[in-house]
């Protein structure tokens, strides 16, 4: 390859913008591009595209594959991408057909990113279709990039070679932060009092998020804090059932439902306390966002949060499905200013250090190069 930079093709397979997209622009924001040369595939349409194009990327468009995995049309569709742009690293995300149209054409660096913790169906599914997903990762990788410990715990159960997994945790640019004017302006907006404590859930409006949780935790919170609000940051299919809930909550004044933003800083500027509540749970970029900013986070006992929020340091771990402790815990946030100062300090360090954008780029880069050195010998 000599002084030529290394080509590099990403393949994302997502209509919309959901954590991938999201983990993925990061990294582009921050890529090296004097040593890669980078190009991204994504499908006709797709709404990552005009952020992928906007950070100066070139985006090939694909018919086949949409929000799929897998699909043999687009198996043919990217192979032929493939020999178009004959790239040495072909990095994959929750893509199988761009990881077997890779291992046909013999691809020299082939990998693959688990963004997501399994979810009930693959954690009980049996012994066979486990050890499947394994050889199969084994065959078509170089190597598996994990967003979390607990990720990179379950592919090597499945029986994915160790040599060939590495963690590399998800990171976030850090928010923007608001004068005072901006967060009175936001505020208001939402029809939030001046100095009502805020509680955040930002995430997409499905059952494994678990915001039933956050909401049945409120009546609690309320009993000590009144003016308390529960602020619910995203859209999605339990959207209805989640109003229902808090309609029939006897607080459900106390709830605000902002719907999906692109700009999620302006609500976290006045958030006190951020909530991940979820059933199942990689590397959440709203946590490394959050932490940006210095606000403490309860989250639940799963997956890759344990590895984010160190408990008592940067926030509180709770039992997953556990509105009384969600409660317990935002109560002693709330009451005990110098602990929890404390631990705003300590959420803006922890992201420098560890679960800034820059961080996974280089992380993601090292592991570009520790495979394409292997390759060499």
């Amino acid at each position: 390859m000599g002084k030529d930079r290394i080509k590099v093709l990403h393949v994302l397979t997502d209509s919309n913008v959901g954590g991938a997209g999201r983990v993925l622009t990061e990294y582009l924001r921050y890529a090296d591009r004097e040593r890669y040369d980078i190009k991204v595939v994504l499908p006709e349409g797709s709404l990552l595209i005009p952020s992928v194009a906007g950070l100066g990327y070139e985006v090939r468009e694909m018919k086949h594959g949409r929000d799929r995995s897998f699909e043999p049309a687009s198996v043919r569709e990217l192979a032929g991408i493939i020999r178009e742009e004959r790239p040495y690293v072909l990095h994959s995300h929750s893509c199988l057909s761009a990881r077997i149209a890779g291992y046909m054409l013999g691809v020299k660096v082939k990998v693959f990113t688990r963004h997501t913790y399994p979810d009930a169906s693959e954690t009980e599914a049996g012994f066979f279709r486990r050890k499947t997903g394994g050889l199969i990762n084994n065959i078509l990788s170089d190597g598996v990039i994990c967003v979390a410990d607990a990720v990179g715990q379950y592919m090597l159960d499945t029986g994915v070679s160790e040599k060939k997994i590495f963690v590399v945790l998800n990171g976030a640019s850090a928010l923007r932060q608001l004068d005072e004017k901006e967060k009175s302006e936001t505020r208001k907006m939402l029809g939030i009092g001046p100095e009502s404590p805020v509680l955040t859930v930002c995430g997409r409006l499905t059952a494994v998020k678990g915001q039933k949780y956050a909401i049945k935790a409120m009546g609690d919170i309320l009993k000590a804090y009144s003016d308390a609000v529960l602020l619910l940051l995203g859209g999605g299919e339990d959207e209805p059932f989640l109003r229902e809930l808090a309609e029939k909550s006897g607080y459900g004044e106390s709830i605000v439902f902002a719907g999906f933003r692109d700009d999620v800083a302006p609500f976290l500027n006045i958030t006190d306390i951020l909530v991940n509540s979820s059933e199942a749970e990689a590397t959440s970029m709203a946590i490394a966002e959050a932490m940006s900013l210095g606000i403490p986070v309860i989250a639940s006992d799963c997956g890759g949060n344990t590895g984010i929020v160190k408990d008592g340091f940067t926030g509180y771990i709770v039992p997953v499905g556990s509105p009384e402790r969600i409660a317990q815990a935002a109560v002693r946030m709330l009451g005990h200013a110098d602990e929890t100062n404390e631990m705003r300090r300590n959420a803006m360090r922890e992201f420098t250090d560890r679960f800034s954008a820059e961080c996974m780029a280089r992380g993601t880069e090292q592991v570009y190069e520790k495979i394409i050195g292997s390759k060499k010998r």
